[in-house]
Order: structure tokens, then C-alpha cells, then sequence
């Protein structure tokens, strides 16, 4: 698991390693006036894919400022001004199966995030 902060955790038989690239969460921003409610909608599971390979990202952790938000369909309440920036950080928990089902290596994917205010 990665966490909204980037630190990160394992379960199970997985071992982490500190070669190549550390792991971090995904920090995305925004700009929103004040006095707004604001919800945060997304898929909760991600494919990643190399090849035929597949894993899953179980997006589980977003914080906004000190609002934490754990499942799609949450809100906050925007309280900044308007010219200041609201930064989204993305935690979750990658599922990693046995070597022959995800061999070492680079697995992409993509996800996105709507606000809608309310």
C-alpha cells in the first residue's frame, strides 16, 4: 500500500525493495473559491497492464488539505481563496500476485477524478 503521504506498507509475501524509484503517491491540484461543497468522484479499482499482465490499485485514500476521504461519492467544504491552490493526494493498495502472474517490471494505467460542485 501506498498512502496519501507516500509511505508504504506490505502484506503477505511481498517484500519491498529500495531499488530503482521510490514509491509516492499521486498528488494532483486545483484551484476552487471558498464556501464551495465539493464531491469527489472516482473509480475505486484500477487496472495496471504490462503485456498480458495485469494488477489491481485499489484507490482507497484521498486527503484534501485535512479532509480524508476513503470511498468515491464523498465531499468536502472548500474554505481557501479562490487564487489559492487545493492539492488532491491518492493512496492505495496494489494487489501483486506470484511471479509467473506478475513478473517484475513497469505496469501502466490511468485513472481519473471529478469534483462536481454541489
Amino acid at each position: 500500500m501506498v498512502d496519501y503521504t507516500g509511505s508504504r506498507t506490505s502484506t503477505g509475501n511481498i517484500f519491498l525493495l529500495n531499488m530503482g524509484y521510490p514509491a509516492e503517491q499521486a498528488i494532483l491540484e486545483f484551484h476552487l473559491c471558498p464556501g464551495r461543497s465539493v464531491k469527489v468522484v472516482f473509480d475505486p479499482l484500477v487496472q495496471l497492464y504490462k503485456g498480458s499482465y495485469t494488477m489491481n490499485l485499489a484507490i482507497n485514500r484521498l486527503r484534501i488539505g485535512t479532509t480524508l476521504l476513503t470511498t468515491s461519492g464523498q465531499s468536502f467544504f472548500s474554505n481557501k481563496g479562490c487564487n489559492d491552490t487545493h492539492y488532491i493526494e491518492v493512496g492505495g493498495t496494489l494487489t501483486v500476485g506470484n511471479l509467473l502472474s506478475n513478473p517484475p517490471g513497469e505496469y501502466l494505467g490511468s485513472f481519473s477524478i471529478t469534483l462536481a460542485q454541489e
